[in-house]
């Protein structure tokens, strides 16, 4: 019996599923209001989100620099990147806002989690948004597209992607993972 129990000890912990409820509810309690983009960056501290240290997590710094890099003259690029554990999972945000010399403006608020190895199911995503996607697209590698427009409300389209690990893609911008994305365009 005590041979029993320390073999169930010392068996690896059988794997959890994916905490996809909770996840995409820090998305949305995160990013639900990318028109007020303001509000919107003064309001993550209060639900958790850290600042991250530049550099603080490569990949991040690998995609803002990317972002940076094509930046259009008279462009202006305002954001920020955080962190915060959301069941077991360590999930990155990053926050921006380019506007153009006219004042015309595309923010963004992304939740990456870089370690996840497979796409949200649909199931999951058509229960959290109320309603299938507007557009879905396969990847190579196993990614995944989907996009709700209009997202939440109208002026806000959401993304929930998915980009699978190695590959060339992943060598060029660094990205594997859930990728979840909510936009919107303002100030014409």
């Amino acid at each position: 019996m005590l041979g029993a129990a320390l073999l169930m000890l010392a068996a690896p912990a059988a794997s959890q599923p994916y905490p996809a409820t909770e996840v995409l509810d820090a998305f949305r309690a995160a990013c639900a209001n990318t028109r007020k983009f303001e509000k919107l960056e003064k309001q993550l501290p209060k639900k958790g989100w850290e600042a991250l240290p530049a550099g603080g997590e490569p990949r991040i710094a690998q995609l803002v620099s990317k972002g940076k890099a094509a930046l259009e003259d008279g462009e202006r690029l305002d954001g920020h990147e955080y962190r915060k554990s959301v069941a077991g999972r360590q999930l990155y945000l990053v926050t921006s806002r380019v506007t153009d010399k006219s004042g015309i403006w595309a923010s963004g608020c992304r939740l990456y989690d870089f370690e996840a190895g497979a796409p949200i199911a649909d199931a999951d995503l058509n229960k959290w948004m109320t309603r299938e996607p507007t557009h879905k697209e396969d990847l190579p590698n196993g990614g995944v597209i989907r996009k709700w427009e209009p997202g939440w409300r109208s002026g806000v389209s959401v993304d929930v992607d998915f980009a699978g690990h190695g590959g060339e893609f992943n060598e060029k911008f660094g990205l594997a993972g859930v990728v979840m994305i909510a936009s919107s365009i303002g100030g014409f």
